[in-house]
């Protein structure tokens, strides 16, 4: 996507390393071979077939009475087979089922219930968490005093302390079992434990929140190659808007079934996770934007990325099943056999809806950073680059491309606009809520 060039800005010191990504997040269209119903052919009706009774099988012709009668003749029996001919209604996930009548428009209330209760659920898990982490941290270096003289950086210090001396601890149990070694592997491994501690000690919340969300994505594109897992991963990792299925929406937002659509997202939520982590912090004051004070911030960022993945996935889905009925709709007033011609709605998957929110919230809160795209030879300002991300998801949109998840991606960078906006101020009332629900459950 784009690197961040460093930028004399005051509040954004180590939380903002240069940051840099390839190409734009992409939450791709997937159509699967397994999903993919055939092309529905005119039925076929065989000509009819005279079915001749054998000689003995055969009644003897019925005497003639000259005696009117009143009675109807019996009916004939039918001597000729008409079998019913197939359904040309192809029966497979995005297609037109006999449910999926013109005149009862897709419901989407189950869906907006399920985003709901998972955001809330998360942002209430998350502000318990920090609120617990907070508390103990606080009592650790007061002893029982309270707050007066702390400060979130004063928090993160001691945290950080805390982890070095593990650290230390950890490679000593390390040094002992490599002993038997030669000097030089010793020396390779001892480097490299130090780099990567001091990665992990100097890395917020935020950043180590990115992290552990790039390892699940890569755990589930592992999963993507193992061929009998197909079918499970088709069925319950790709979101398609007439499946029915609300767990998707979710699942749907760490899954990647292409290499590089895991590589390019993954890149992009690594370089803008750090700035919108600076952000979360409340680096901008010395207790945060909600004046309470925080010891990390990765349940915040955690909360915020699943809101912004469903939240992109639900636009997604709407807008496609108000344009789907829409369309069957109309070609049912005109003409009832056309129905089967409605084109297929493929799924979608991909986490770059939640990656647009973090560029969107970088893009507002720190206006004064650049950003060089790598296929640019200069830098632009972030917020010039956004811009033109979203005119090209609108434009994409409008021209119906159908190569990325257009609608995802405007979702995402909306939510990202609107949670720079009043972000902070919702998650204090939820911290305060978690606050006043542990009380009432200790009381």
């Amino acid at each position: 996507m784009f690197c961040l060039a460093r930028t004399p800005l005051t509040t954004v010191t180590s939380c903002l390393p240069r940051q840099s990504s390839l190409l734009l997040p992409c939450r791709s269209y997937f159509k699967s071979p397994l999903l993919l119903a055939a092309k529905p052919k005119k039925p076929v009706v065989k000509p009819r077939v005279p079915v001749v009774a054998p000689s003995w099988a055969r009644r003897p012709a019925p005497i003639k009475s000259t005696k009117p009668s009143n009675t109807p003749p019996p009916p004939e029996p039918r001597l000729a087979l008409e079998p019913s001919p197939p359904s040309s209604r192809p029966q497979g996930v995005g297609h037109i089922t006999e449910s999926d009548h013109p005149y009862r428009p897709h419901s989407t209330s189950r869906h907006f219930l399920f985003a709901g209760s998972v955001i809330a659920g998360f942002f209430l898990w998350g502000a318990a968490r920090t609120n617990e982490d907070t508390e103990k941290w606080i009592n650790k270096l007061s002893r029982g005093g309270g707050s007066e003289g702390l400060d979130n950086r004063t928090l993160f210090r001691a945290k950080a302390s805390e982890l070095a001396e593990n650290a230390r601890r950890w490679w000593g149990g390390i040094a002992q079992s490599i002993q038997f070694l030669s000097p030089i592997p010793q020396k390779t491994i001892r480097d490299l434990y130090v780099s990567v501690a001091q990665r992990f000690l100097n890395a917020t919340g935020a950043e180590k929140a990115c992290w552990a969300i790039t390892a699940l994505n890569c755990s589930v594109f592992i999963a993507w190659q193992i061929p009998r897992l197909a079918g499970f991963m088709t069925k319950n990792f790709i979101h398609y808007p007439l499946s029915g299925h609300t767990h998707t929406l979710l699942t749907g937002v760490f899954s990647h079934h292409s290499f590089f659509h895991l590589l390019f997202n993954s890149m992009a939520l690594l370089s803008f996770g750090a700035a919108t982590g600076a952000f979360l912090t409340g680096s901008l004051g010395p207790r945060g934007p909600s004046d309470r004070l925080e010891s990390t911030n990765a349940y915040h960022f955690l909360a915020m990325f699943v809101a912004a993945g469903l939240v992109s996935s639900l636009v997604s889905h709407t807008v496609k099943l108000k344009v789907y009925d829409r369309f069957t709709a109309h070609m049912a007033k005109s003409a009832p056999e056309s129905l089967h011609r409605v084109p297929f709605i493929a799924g979608s998957l991909g986490a770059s809806g939640a990656v647009y929110a973090c560029i969107a919230i970088s893009a507002v809160t720190f206006p004064e950073l650049t950003v060089s795209p790598i296929f640019i030879p200069f830098s632009v300002p972030i917020r010039m680059g956004v811009g033109a991300l979203v005119a090209l998801d609108v434009i994409g949109i409008l021209r119906g491309w159908r190569t990325f998840d257009h609608f995802a991606h405007f979702g995402g960078a909306l939510f990202g606009f609107w949670y720079a906006l009043f972000g902070p101020a919702l998650w204090a009332r939820w911290r305060a809520f978690a606050s006043y629900f542990s009380s009432t459950k200790r009381d």
